[in-house]
């Protein structure tokens, strides 16, 4: 078990599970069946985190679930039909996608800023989780988390940093970030290689290394996994996604579909929904 990774990125965040979370809702909108709030509360370093929270009418006990694209928007219609299955969302914006004054951007000249926003991200979900534990709509004891692309780069760091979480979906994310900035010949790299030089990507790649997802996932073998990829995915190396089998804990679930990056289509999205269902909304 790799633990270096996981020490690390434990004494580096500075998440405290008894700050005052001074949750704000902006508004609120009744739907069928379905109440979305826009919702404020404040994250790791006294930093405030825009959100939605979207609950379906029927009480609890229901399954919660934080959800991490880069923009909260990105799995609205998406936690409204998992309402109207009894889920609780709270879909939350990456530190550089919140509106001023709360935007947290990182420069990509200094990588310890980059890691500091990665870990900002992941602190952030985790107080996520507090606003949810805080519910009485919401089952402390089926928790889940769902990440896309940005949100799923740094999901095996939120699975083992954060206890609480059950299950995960991961959503077209990258297995080694850290390998993508050292080896691709994508032209994002290229592109950064450009502006950084070839020792700046290399500090780059260095400074994320710790949230790569093949390296701290066994440390996450009591978590249920699923992993869905697009069958040709330029950003992610095959290779890569060959060791992440192999290393992910037993019964992880992995699907490859012809489709966006995103996966938004009805098959990955169903496959998801069915997913979550079977393992998180059946009381344990």
């Amino acid at each position: 078990m790799n633990t270096d990774a996981i020490s690390a990125l434990e004494s580096a965040l500075p998440y405290d599970p008894d700050a005052p979370l001074r949750p704000g809702i902006e508004r609120t909108s009744e739907e069928l069946q379905v109440s979305v709030s826009w919702l404020r509360y404040t994250g790791i370093r006294k930093r405030r985190v825009t959100s939605i929270l979207v609950e379906p009418e029927q009480g609890g006990p229901c399954p919660g679930l934080v959800c991490l694209h880069e923009a909260r928007t990105s799995f609205l219609s998406e936690a409204r039909a998992l309402a109207a299955d009894g889920f609780v969302s709270l879909l939350i914006d990456a530190p550089a996608m919140r509106p001023e004054p709360y935007t947290v951007k990182p420069d990509l000249h200094d990588p310890k800023s980059v890691r500091a926003s990665y870990l900002q991200s992941i602190g952030d979900v985790r107080r996520g989780f507090d606003v949810l534990a805080q519910l009485e709509a919401v089952d402390r004891r089926r928790l889940g988390y769902v990440g896309r692309h940005y949100g799923a780069d740094l999901a095996a760091a939120v699975a083992v940093l954060e206890p609480r979480v059950k299950a995960v979906v991961s959503i077209a994310g990258m297995p080694r970030q850290s390998g993508f900035w050292r080896e691709s010949k994508h032209p994002m790299v290229m592109k950064r290689t450009e502006e950084l030089g070839r020792r700046g990507v290399e500090r780059l790649a260095d400074a994320i290394a710790d949230f790569d997802v093949i390296t701290v996932i066994e440390n996450a073998a009591l978590i249920d996994w699923l992993f869905q990829f697009v069958i040709e995915d330029d950003l992610i190396l095959s290779a890569d996604t060959e060791r992440l089998k192999r290393v992910a804990p037993e019964g992880a679930r992995f699907s490859f579909h012809e489709d966006g990056r995103s996966l938004e289509s009805i098959r990955p999205e169903t496959e998801r929904r069915r997913w979550l269902e079977e393992k998180l909304l059946l009381p344990p």
